[in-house]
């Protein structure tokens, strides 16, 4: 609140105007002083001037005449007028005929005629004096007369302004003590001036300040219940979050950011680290996972380092020895946790048991192999008895024989790719490449293709170089023929199947010095939502028969050559899919992701 002054407004309003006025006074009698000064000077030189006139002709007859005696007594009558300290008389050629007393500060010189001929000069010294002494009497009576007029003064201004003020005081009384719902009388409330006018604005302010404070204990008492019922409903929420939590089999604990401490953990984390909740809660994470034996210490071992390295959550899987001895494998994760200002200001760290899922992925991979290797040996022997008969049959039967061959010979060859494509996947697969003819590769998928071009009405334009292909060209590339011939042919097969009836798709090849560029376009749009995962297994989308299995194939090969593979798709210009391959045969094959 505003400390009021102990000295009254009136009190002050008293001494404020006595002091202006004395102030005022102040200037004007040192203006008046000083022009009144200048004004008795100028008067008081004009009448010694004047006596000097009148001297100048008394003392033309005795110049005249040489008569010295008349001189002194001329000099005399001069020398009796007030102010005149000295005065001398020299004649027309400045010679000095008499002088009395010493000349002063200030001379005033005039001729002496005789018949308006100048017989000489006469000069007055004279004195100021008598003027300053005057001018100092009247300000010492001036200045006493102030000295008595100036308490008279500020009495008078203090009775008066106390009889318009003091209703202005007891408000000012009033507004400074507390304040009081039931509102008093304001002082100078009936006046009818200034003072009346703010008297009945802080009668006004008072009511509407009493009314908000009402209102603000209602509202007071309403948010007090809102926030007790807000706290129950915040503990049912983390009472139901803690239940689900702990209903979750995954291992979660919650890091703070500054010191790697935790903060709350589930159910499942306290049985795995066999710790309660207790002890965990505010224990270093990365020291409770090097006592279970998850960590060595080290950044790339701890998933919340490997997620500040790069900015996005990264799966770490560890393997791990139980209690009982048993193997686990686990995979460890970190998930941020933003505040208002999009800041990291602690971490979701879920460590989840894949052991079996681990045991099943060996089991399918165990299954595929044996069903791969397993499918040789019958077609081994249906390959070498077909080719005993084809010697010795009739030619209808060498018909059949033939169909027997080709069937057996194409099964063969899928079998070899497929397990051509494991091994790319497990990254032991060792290239082999030769030189062949692309073009003979290309004449074979023109014929392999004929019934799916039949079957949607589509038509193929084979390419090289932006021109069309001459059949009778060969083109020699060093690689493994079969595998190209069989990524072209999932790229074809799935361009046909996704280009519109009565289109045309478009197998255009390009080489140069340094690759082989072979895009596979059609107008057929590849749908959003596998866009980003075209090239992963099992991705399709809008295919009957479609196993998700060709684009990934075909990165496959393309990487195990060293190569790339790519593709767009818009509404205007159809898909384009782009496979890039060098024609260096030392280029290393590119890690399959």
């Amino acid at each position: 609140m505003h400390r009021i002054s102990s000295t009254s407004l009136r009190t002050r309003l008293a001494l404020w105007i006595a002091l202006i006025a004395a102030g005022m006074t102040f200037i004007g009698v040192g203006v008046g002083f000083l022009s009144g000064y200048n004004y008795l000077a100028r008067s008081h030189e004009q009448s010694i001037r004047s006596h000097m006139r009148l001297a100048a002709v008394s003392l033309a007859p005795a110049i005249e005449a040489v008569d010295y005696l008349g001189l002194v007594r001329q000099l005399e009558l001069v020398m009796e007028y007030e102010g005149i300290e000295g005065i001398r008389i020299q004649d027309q050629n400045g010679h000095l005929i008499m002088e009395r007393e010493m000349m002063a500060a200030h001379v005033l010189t005039e001729p002496i005629f005789v018949n308006s001929q100048s017989v000489g000069w006469i000069e007055v010294g004279f004195s100021r004096s008598p003027l300053q002494t005057g001018i100092l009497y009247i300000l010492m009576v001036g200045v006493l007369l102030f000295l008595c007029f100036v308490p008279i003064f500020i009495y008078l201004v203090w009775r008066i302004s106390g009889h318009y003020l003091l209703d202005l005081s007891r408000l000012t009384t009033q507004i400074s003590s507390e304040f009081q719902e039931d509102l008093p009388e304001y002082p100078g409330e009936t006046r009818r001036d200034e003072i009346g006018v703010l008297a009945s604005a802080l009668r006004r302010r008072d009511q509407a300040l009493a009314s908000n404070i009402r209102a603000l204990e209602q509202y007071k008492t309403q948010l007090e219940e809102m926030v007790e019922q807000r706290t129950m409903q915040l503990r049912q929420s983390e009472m139901l979050s803690r239940t689900i939590l702990s209903s979750i089999p995954e291992a979660i604990a919650l890091v703070d950011m500054d010191n790697m401490s935790i903060l709350d953990v589930n159910h499942a984390f306290t049985k795995f680290y066999r710790m309660s909740r207790s002890e965990l809660v505010g224990t270093d994470f990365q020291e409770v996972a090097q006592r279970a034996g998850l960590s060595d210490g080290s950044e790339n071992a701890c998933p919340i380092q490997k997620f500040l390295e790069n900015r996005s959550p990264c799966l770490l899987q560890k393997e791990h020895q139980g209690a009982e001895g048993e193997i686990l494998f686990l995979e460890v994760s970190a998930w941020p946790v933003f505040n208002d200002q999009d800041e990291i200001r602690q971490m979701v760290c879920v460590q989840r048991d894949i052991t079996e899922q681990r045991r099943v992925a060996n089991l399918r991979k165990d299954v595929e192999r044996i069903v791969q290797h397993d499918l040789k040996t019958p077609l081994v022997g249906i390959i070498g008895l077909a080719g005993l008969l084809e010697e010795e049959t009739p030619e209808q039967q060498k018909v059949f024989i033939s169909h027997i061959l080709d069937s057996a010979r194409r099964m063969m060859e899928m079998i070899t790719n497929s397990m051509d494509l494991f091994n790319m996947e497990e990254g032991r697969y060792t290239l082999q490449p030769v030189p062949f003819d692309l073009t003979a590769v290309i004449r074979a998928l023109d014929q392999e293709t004929e019934a799916l071009r039949n079957q949607g009405n589509v038509r193929v334009a084979y390419l090289l170089n932006d021109h069309p292909l001459d059949w009778n060209t060969p083109l020699e590339m060093l690689g493994e023929r079969r595998n190209i011939h069989s990524m072209l042919t999932n790229l074809l097969n799935n361009a046909l199947e996704a280009a519109p009836a009565g289109s045309q798709v478009c197998l255009n090849v390009r080489h140069t010095e340094e690759s082989w560029v072979m895009d596979v376009h059609n107008l057929g749009v590849i749908p959003k939502e596998v866009r980003d995962r075209f090239f992963e297994r099992y991705a399709t989308a809008g295919k009957a028969r479609g196993t998700g299995l060709g684009t990934y194939s075909a990165m496959l090969i393309a990487r195990t050559h060293g190569g790339k593979i790519s593709f767009t798709s818009t509404e205007e210009e159809g898909t384009h899919v782009t496979v890039t391959l060098p024609k260096n045969e030392h280029t290393p094959a590119l890690p399959i992701k």
